[in-house]
């Protein structure tokens, strides 16, 4: 996992199902590098929800929540415009980042 630890976060009021798994998404606004302002979130909710439910690779077992880390974006390691997410399970423990294509 990257080492840009989330620190804070605000809940997207949106949920997904995965699979079996219902999942609630939410952003990050602070991270240990940067800030994001509350107008990028909202700016980002739709079209990262609708990359999630888009997503054809199965999430870790028992996440039941994605917070957006980056924004939509392009890597070296993967071409395509997409949302990097951090998968957590019930109990607020990180089980892998995620990439989310935008289409």
């Amino acid at each position: 996992m990257s080492s840009n630890r989330i620190i804070q976060k605000v809940d997207l009021k949106k949920t997904v199902t995965k699979g079996s798994q219902a999942v609630r998404l939410s952003a990050a606004t602070v991270t240990e590098r940067w800030t994001r302002p509350a107008f990028a979130v909202q700016a980002s909710k739709d079209s990262f929800t609708k990359a999630v439910q888009n997503a054809k690779k199965p999430l870790p077992g028992g996440t039941t929540e994605i917070v957006m880390r980056e924004a939509d974006h392009t890597s070296e390691n993967d071409k395509r415009d997409h949302y990097s997410g951090v998968c957590y399970d019930e109990q607020g423990n990180p089980l892998g980042t995620e990439r989310f294509a935008r289409k």
